[in-house]
């Protein structure tokens, strides 16, 4: 954990440095037209970070700062959802069976807690990797595709990590752990294009914004701590984890299509002045 929060506290400072918090003058009428910073499609020239081209959208949700704002809260929500699930059903999968683990760690020669210790490892390993290469995929694609995908990938995963119990019944450790080790990866892509894309959209006040921004990690871990006490109280034995697993994979999957419908990742993808070369607070 204390890596990831590492990891974020660095995007956020490497961020500040690539585009700074200078507002530009506002135009006047005595501004002439001619002396005005391009803006629309023209401007694209002008972005501080190369991003893919995206064909203009339609005015909408995702075509405004409050729509960005909510929609990339929400999706970062979603991904600390089905990230805290797991933790939460520990407990249930160390006694799902009459008091023994669901996994059977006696034939590989380490105990329950170095098996949970090992599979969070192989998940914070491949959640530090991906967090580059997420930023990477970013800045050669559009950066909301990059998301949308990030997001059904770890929605997949998180599902899969469920149906292994409950429709393979396997208790082997090992394809659980390659799962969730695939989920530390996909989940990576959250934090850089999320990160990105409130760039784009916002130049003034951005300590104010990302503060409130980055209250989605605290909602998407209570509306996980809620989900899974309701199932683990409600169904007794591994089918609780089971459903946890399962059920918590269903928003993040329902929101990755909205993302790619309708998320903009800049504001001359629609068509509007670019907030880096035009003040438009």
């Amino acid at each position: 954990i204390n890596a990831e929060y590492m990891g974020h506290f660095l995007s956020v400072y490497f961020f500040s440095l690539q585009t700074p918090d200078v507002r530009p003058p506002r135009p006047t009428a005595l501004t002439s037209p001619a002396a005005s910073p391009p803006t629309g499609p023209a401007a694209v020239s002008g972005h501080m970070l190369p991003h893919a081209a995206v064909p203009p959208r339609t005015p909408g949700l995702g075509v405004s700062k409050v729509g960005v704002f909510t929609l990339t809260f929400i999706s970062y929500a979603f991904f600390h959802l089905t990230r805290k699930t797991f933790s939460l059903v520990k407990s249930r999968l160390k006694d799902a069976s009459g008091g023994e683990g669901w996994f059977d760690t006696g034939a590989m020669g380490m105990s329950e807690d170095q098996a949970f210790g090992l599979m969070d490892s192989l998940f914070m390993g491949t959640y530090a990797i991906g967090g580059y290469l997420g930023g990477y995929l970013g800045d050669h694609f559009s950066l909301h595709k990059v998301l949308a995908i990030g997001m059904l990938s770890s929605g997949v995963a998180t599902a899969l990590f469920g149906v292994l119990g409950a429709v393979a019944n396997t208790h082997w450790f090992w394809p659980y752990a390659v799962v969730w080790t695939l989920n530390g990866m996909t989940q990576a892509s959250g934090w850089p294009t999320s990160v990105a894309i409130m760039g784009n959209w916002f130049v003034g006040r951005r300590g104010a914004i990302m503060g409130m921004w980055a209250g989605s990690a605290c909602v998407g871990n209570m509306l996980a701590t809620g989900l899974c006490g309701l199932l683990l109280f409600w169904i007794p034995g591994a089918a609780g984890w089971e459903a946890a697993m399962l059920l918590s994979a269903i928003p993040i999957c329902f929101h990755a299509i909205i993302i790619l419908c309708f998320l903009v990742p800049h504001p001359c993808d629609a068509g509007l002045p670019d907030p880096h070369v035009l003040c438009v607070d």
